[in-house]
């Protein structure tokens, strides 16, 4: 757990306040360019968002989190990923579902999010680039250490509830918890990170064209008829459900405790040249 901790506190220093920081200095010239200096620190939103994903996978580049897992047979098929994205659109119907019957919780952020959209080097940063990063970090480093150390079950479930308390933003916390378990659930079945790049990556995408086609609309369900919503929404539960008993049945056979007893071997190595 520690070690999970950790790496969210790194990711989460690299992420905002590093990026914020190596941005600043942008800023700064920016401002003395075209002679305001407030307009110029209202853009800062994505220089420094881009200057935080790119120390972060620096970190996880030099920490070695960005070798894939080696295992004999792969299960990432076309027909996989059309099944893991079947599974994100159900699950991201469901949660807007259920979202939509908490009016009550404030999103902090939503004018930071449009701000950030405003451009395509935002909408890059939070459709394609951020959903890599964060797959890196959260699943190929926060997840993987987890599943090294607890059960399956038990390793999902705090590295989804630390994805959805990492978005901060109280509209977000609940669907990334939930949206975290899914992610994390397809990644320990598959001890691989391109599903799940690409759930997010598709997930992101159309959260940021609704919020640019359609800036009024909080959830997407908003967009059906009321009378078709329950419909709908039954369908999604069926396919979720067919869906998940269909992923279930393929699995790579990879020990996840296999990194830690590598990594207890080289120190009981390195203790005995050490006598």
């Amino acid at each position: 757990m520690k070690s999970a901790l950790k790496l969210v506190l790194i990711y989460f220093l690299l992420s905002q306040v590093a990026g914020l920081l190596v941005a600043m200095p942008y800023v700064m010239a920016r401002g003395v360019i075209i002679g305001d200096m407030n307009l110029a620190i209202s853009e800062i939103t994505v220089p420094s968002l881009l200057c935080g994903l790119i120390l972060a996978m620096i970190y996880l580049w030099r920490k070695n989190y960005l070798k894939s897992i080696h295992v004999d047979k792969s299960v990432v098929t076309i027909k996989y990923v059309a099944l893991s994205t079947l599974m994100l659109l159900s699950s991201m119907w469901i949660i807007s579902m259920a979202m939509s019957k908490m009016t009550w919780i404030p999103n902090l952020l939503e004018q930071s999010f449009e701000q950030i959209i405003s451009s395509w080097v935002g909408i890059a940063l939070v459709a394609v680039i951020g959903p890599i990063v964060e797959e890196y970090a959260f699943r190929g480093a926060i997840t993987r250490v987890l599943l090294e150390k607890y059960s399956p079950t038990k390793a999902i479930l705090i590295s989804a509830a630390i994805f959805g308390l990492f978005h901060i933003n109280p509209a977000q916390v609940v669907p990334a918890f939930f949206m975290g378990i899914i992610l994390a659930w397809v990644y320990f079945r598959t001890a691989s990170l391109i599903p799940v790049i690409i759930m997010h990556i598709i997930n992101n995408s159309i959260s940021v064209w609704l919020m640019y086609k359609y800036p009024d609309v909080k959830e997407v369900n908003e967009l059906i008829d009321p009378s078709m919503q329950i419909v709908i929404t039954i369908v999604a539960a069926a396919v979720l459900v067919g869906v998940y008993f269909l992923m279930k049945k393929v699995k790579v056979d990879y020990n996840w405790k296999t990194d830690e007893v590598e990594e207890q071997l080289v120190l009981v190595n390195e203790n005995e040249l050490n006598q």
